[in-house]
């Protein structure tokens, strides 16, 4: 690779000291133009996003439910079918409803598909089933045991500099048109927000993440058996 000779260069500095000076006071000057016109390019992507990215982790595979079956169901009875709030929703003016699923196993997450709220929760829940062994049936039959998860709550919200998610469900055990439990499980979780919508989609996943693998399915089932 070909060098510039000291020499040459320090003979180019003495000359041209105006040049070089005008360079060091051009950089920090292109900088100062460009982060606000970098800045408002990264808001304005982020504003346009049509769906939220929900990241699922399922927990360590067990087949200690194998040969168990169930049915399940799940219904949105939110009062507010808005996920933000008025702080927020200006934000997400473009969110169509849809979140793009990914779940962890243990290997690289995958996208496992785009879905509404009822749905998302449906393709977690029998995701999580299937980890422990439990077949997840399509045809309700008049034995086999029915969960229904009934939707309480999604939301999102941002309080000072940080996103607070909240959801909740009541997971319903009937057999033979009957009620035989419920079970309701919430929770809550906060991140700081950065730039964009990012930190929001963290936070919705890890609350989600926890909420679905609280649920006690074992127990569940066993009531149901019982």
């Amino acid at each position: 690779m070909k060098t510039v000779d000291n020499k040459v260069w320090n003979s180019y500095l003495a000359e041209s000291p105006g040049s070089v000076l005008s360079m060091k006071r051009t950089i920090p000057i292109i900088l100062l133009f460009c982060a606000p016109l970098f800045i408002s390019i990264m808001i304005g992507a982020c504003s346009k996003k049509s769906y939220l990215n929900i990241d699922y982790r399922l927990p360590v595979v067990s087949d200690d439910l194998k040969g168990r079956s169930v049915f399940l169901d799940c219904q949105d009875a939110r009062t507010s079918k808005s996920i933000f709030s008025k702080k927020v929703e200006d934000e997400f003016k473009h969110f169509t409803g849809l979140f793009a699923l990914s779940v962890k196993d243990g290997g690289k997450p995958f996208v496992a598909g785009a879905f509404d709220l009822t749905s998302l929760f449906k393709e977690a829940l029998s995701r999580r089933l299937q980890n422990r062994g439990v077949e997840v049936v399509t045809q309700q039959g008049k034995a086999t045991p029915v969960l229904e998860i009934i939707v309480r709550e999604f939301r999102l919200d941002r309080v000072d500099r940080n996103w607070v998610a909240s959801i909740a469900y009541d997971a319903r055990l009937l057999k033979d048109n009957k009620l035989l439990l419920t079970e309701t499980i919430s929770g809550d979780a906060e991140r700081f927000k950065v730039l964009g919508h990012g930190d929001a989609e963290k936070v919705l996943g890890e609350i989600f993440t926890e909420i679905v693998n609280k649920l006690d399915i074992r127990k569940l089932l066993d009531y149901a058996a019982s």
